[in-house]
């Protein structure tokens, strides 16, 4: 039986033009899946205009995916992953260190496969 855990969180940034910064994203995600041990399969992205970021990466695990609005100053973060060997709260960590943020909810939920 593997468990596969999936980590729901709305974030809040001391800085919120990072949450409008594409690069950083990106690579706040991919930061993230690799401290999650997990294997990064295609990334996919949106820069809206005038603000906000839609980031997705889908990884062989399951997936990380952000959507920002830094004029509100919050973002919808979603990771998942499948497999005794990944640790999602270790990608959640590495992104809120990278776009300087805090939760301001965290729900975490087991999934048994």
């Amino acid at each position: 039986m593997t468990i596969s855990r999936h980590i729901i969180a709305d974030i809040t940034s001391d800085d919120p033009f990072l949450f409008d910064d594409l690069e950083l994203i990106l690579e706040a995600l991919a930061l993230a899946a690799k401290a999650a041990k997990a294997t990064t399969l295609k990334t996919a992205y949106h820069q809206f205009s005038p603000h906000g970021v839609t980031a997705f990466l889908l990884l062989s695990e399951s997936h990380i995916s952000i959507h920002t609005w830094p004029e509100c100053n919050k973002a919808a973060l979603d990771i998942y992953t499948c497999g005794d060997h990944t640790d999602p709260n270790a990608g959640l960590e590495v992104i809120l260190e990278r776009l300087k943020a805090r939760c301001l909810s965290r729900q975490i939920i087991l999934r048994q496969i």
